[in-house]
């Protein structure tokens, strides 16, 4: 894969900082970067909060103008080998953004980039007005780059249950990684009350892999296969597995393990895993505290090497 990458610029510290990140997980892929800074206009923004944003930043003094905002983030990515393009546009960032995403047809971007606005008061305003909306509606991958991180050395992959789903999203991950190959950890996590885990927690890691010793191996088929995949790929992997809430492992796991990027796929309910998706993967987006990739169940990933 090639990847066709966008990425909504807003000209902040917080932008190059995520930009840097961007750098660091591509290597020395090959592809594309349309680079979009979208000077807000008020009148436009139909919803109030983010009406409210749009004004407080035109406010601000030091908010870098639109060529010095995108002048800077061709000097950030300048070194990478993905071709670059930047565009500058008025509007709503959120009706344009969502217009380009539509305009690229086909099956849309291979990824989406925002960065988190911040951590506010109130966890609802974690992601920030604007990546709120696009996360509950992108039908492409969407990556959200939180805090001052520069470089995604270690992945934490939820691998999801459904056997077709895991493989098409850890090879769309092989290949989205490839150019810069960091350490990648699994996370299997399963139904604690499935009649086969009953009583083990997630402390229990090596009870729990004997228990799956003798578990029915084409229900756990897909693991094995995922971490080939990524070994052809020329990745090394850790597995991890838990039991217990999905929601709640996957940020235990991302809060404990120091790592960079957290990337997940929501996936329809099976036999060892509870339904998580909607309102749930709008939750774990918000909370996690370090950047995280939505794998939507709406993009179907094709380019294989």
């Amino acid at each position: 894969m090639s990847p066709d990458i966008l990425y909504y610029d807003q000209g902040t510290v917080a932008d190059e900082a995520a930009l840097r990140f961007l750098r660091s997980m591509l290597g020395d892929s090959k592809g594309h970067l349309r680079l979009v800074y979208i000077t807000e206009k008020p009148s436009e923004v139909l919803d109030e909060r983010r009406r409210d944003l749009a004004q407080e930043q035109r406010s601000k003094q030091n908010r870098s103008e639109a060529e010095e905002a995108l002048a800077k983030a061709r000097k950030i990515v300048g070194d990478i080998r993905i071709e670059l393009e930047t565009m500058d546009i008025e509007g709503d960032p959120v009706r344009e953004v969502n217009r380009l995403l539509v305009e690229k047809g086909g099956g849309g971007y291979d990824l989406l980039i925002l960065r988190a606005y911040g951590r506010g008061v109130f966890s609802k305003d974690i992601l920030g007005a604007h990546a709120k909306s696009l996360v509950q509606h992108a039908t492409s991958p969407i990556l959200i780059h939180k805090g001052q991180l520069d470089s995604c050395e270690k992945v934490l992959i939820h691998v999801p249950a459904e056997s077709q789903r895991c493989l098409e999203f850890i090879r769309y991950m092989a290949n989205l990684l490839g150019g810069a190959h960091p350490a990648v950890t699994f996370l299997a996590v399963f139904d604690e009350e499935h009649k086969r885990f009953e009583g083990y927690t997630s402390a229990e890691e090596k009870k729990l892999e004997e228990a799956l010793e003798h578990y029915d191996r084409k229900d756990v088929k897909y693991l094995e296969e995922a971490r080939k995949i990524m070994n052809e790929a020329g990745f090394e992997v850790e597995i991890r597995r838990r039991t217990g809430d999905l929601t709640e492992e996957i940020l235990n796991e991302a809060r404990s393990g120091r790592y960079d990027l957290l990337a997940f796929a929501p996936e329809e309910p099976g036999l060892l895993m509870s339904l998580w998706q909607g309102d749930e993967s709008f939750e774990i987006m918000r909370d996690v505290e370090i950047s995280v990739l939505k794998f939507p169940r709406e993009f179907h990933f094709s380019g294989l090497d």
